[in-house]
């Protein structure tokens, strides 16, 4: 087996020397190397399964240390490609995987990836005029060093998540933080360095960011004990704006919607938060487990707009719209919870195969209104290939309290489009809550499209009902959609009462 993968590898490098030749210049090709992968030190985790499947296939192998390797427009690759050492730019067809190992993975307009695209010790960044029919995966907490050995590249497994040693280092893009869009703060924009004391294993991020709406520079400190390793402490302090419904629907779809058609599917409220917690991690072949116990001091206040309030962040459609972005956001009931309750997540993959599942307990020690409940918070979501190259997404979200009724700074919301569209925008809430989804979806062989290629097309079931101390009837939804790249149309209808939908958006699935 292992002469099998060697050889198979040796191949793939002269395919992909020949295949660079065809669509790209020579410069670029001096700038190239064909190689074989070997792997001298899997590690362990998700991403050695990932990585050891798709080295198991036919698939083509280059690095390029030091520069961006670029897979240009009118190449075809009949294999997966595999890209050793360094950032990577594709805007080819490829009809495998594409796998950076040791760098980033930015997708250009007109790429179409059968499979999937995977950045190990990097980041996957999309282009809306971009065709991955597997799924996007991002293994940001470990890598892979490449060792080059004639025309091998010699691989072994290194985690990232161990701090930088250097005492002032500025996260991201010079200390800023990915930026948010919401109708209660607008643009909220953060900036802060992460500090390091020598050899000690302490850390700290002093952040403060900027809410533009509400025109107030909001601080925050996180510190960390001994990051990095199977257990760690952790202590947070801030003052922000928060929610309960960012499970539904990513942060910078959700921003994007915002800005562009007002369309925020979050409540919100105000709150100075404290916060401590334990953590551990472990890692077994196929599962990638953390569990945290927090101790979370919260005092909370309610955030407009309100009831009749004219006064909105800016968008272009929707500004003045009651329903989008004058919708009022609820109101909490202000004061203080303490609380503690245990924290857990897991990972699974085997190869196209993939789950990941959160589970969150609170328990009050104390509560506004003297309010006595335990609340539970679990989402599961499956991704895996069905008939051919067709894909099933599974996805359940559920909310429990038991005991008194939750504040509504604890109510979680369903309705509008990321869930029931056939609901009117988040007029379902409470402390019980109930989602599930699937989606079904078949790639067309045609017609082929300018720059995203064929279409997709689904079908897409979701059921889910929300209340306050029991859950009312559930709603189905159920949609026929057709997706090209990450834009879709989606028609849905409600089998009970016949209330129909349009709905225009991003990906089906967060």
């Amino acid at each position: 087996m292992y002469a099998a993968r060697r050889l198979a590898g040796r191949v793939g490098a002269i395919l992909l020397a020949t295949t660079l030749a065809l669509g790209a210049s020579a410069a670029e090709l001096l700038s190239q190397t064909a190689v074989s992968v070997e792997v001298t030190d899997a590690g362990r985790g998700p991403a050695a399964r990932v990585l050891a499947a798709v080295l198991a296939r036919s698939h083509l192998a280059v690095t390029s240390p030091g520069a961006t390797l670029g897979l240009p427009r009118d190449t075809t690759f009949t294999t997966s490609v595999v890209i050793v050492g360094g950032d990577a730019t594709v805007a080819s067809r490829v009809e495998g995987d594409v796998v950076v190992v040791g760098g980033n993975l930015f997708l250009r307009p007109g790429a179409r990836i059968a499979g999937r695209a995977i950045a190990i010790g990097g980041g996957v960044y999309d282009s809306f005029l971009a065709r991955v029919d597997g799924g996007r995966t991002s293994f940001r907490d470990v890598t892979y060093d490449a060792r080059l050995d004639g025309g091998r590249a010699l691989l072994a497994q290194r985690r990232l998540d161990v701090r930088s040693v250097e005492p002032l280092v500025w996260p991201g893009v010079y200390g800023l933080r990915i930026p948010t869009y919401d109708r209660a703060a607008g643009l909220s924009l953060g900036a802060g360095p992460r500090l390091t004391f020598g050899s000690l294993p302490v850390a700290a991020e002093p952040a403060v960011t900027y809410r533009s709406h509400l025109g107030d520079f909001d601080p925050s400190i996180l510190v960390e004990v001994g990051a990095g390793r199977p257990v760690w402490l952790e202590a947070r302090a801030e003052r922000g704006v928060y929610t309960n419904d960012a499970w539904s629907r990513p942060d910078v779809l959700n921003s994007a919607a915002t800005l562009v058609f007002g369309d925020d599917e979050r409540n919100h409220y105000r709150a100075d938060r404290v916060e401590a917690a334990i953590a551990a991690r472990r890692t077994w072949d196929l599962l990638e487990g953390t569990a945290r116990i927090r101790v979370l001091a919260e005092d909370a206040s309610s955030l407009g707009p309100g009831p009749g309030e004219s006064s909105e962040p800016w968008s272009m459609l929707g500004r003045d719209d009651t329903t989008r972005m004058l919708r009022p956001n609820p109101a909490v009931l202000p004061g203080r919870i303490t609380s503690v309750g245990p924290q857990l997540a897991a990972t699974w993959s085997d190869g196209e195969m993939s789950a990941r599942a959160t589970l969150g307990v609170e328990v009050p020690l104390s509560s506004v209104q003297d309010l006595r409940f335990v609340q539970s918070t679990a989402d599961v979501r499956v991704s895996f290939p069905a008939v051919s190259n067709h894909l099933f997404e599974g996805h359940v979200h559920v909310v429990h309290t038991a005991g008194d009724a939750a504040p509504p700074q604890r109510w979680a919301y369903l309705g509008g489009g990321s869930t029931l569209p056939t609901r009117d925008e988040l007029s379902l809430g409470g402390d019980q809550l109930f989602f599930a989804e699937g989606l079904y979806e078949v790639p067309l062989r045609g017609p082929e499209l300018p720059f995203v290629g064929a279409p997709t097309v689904g079908v897409r079931y979701a059921v889910g009902s929300a209340g306050v101390d029991r859950l009312p009837d559930l709603t189905q939804n159920v949609a026929l959609l057709v997706r090209v790249s990450l834009l879709r149309v989606e028609v849905v209808v409600d089998p009970a009462d016949g209330t129909t939908a349009v709905r225009f958006g991003g990906s089906a699935f967060r």
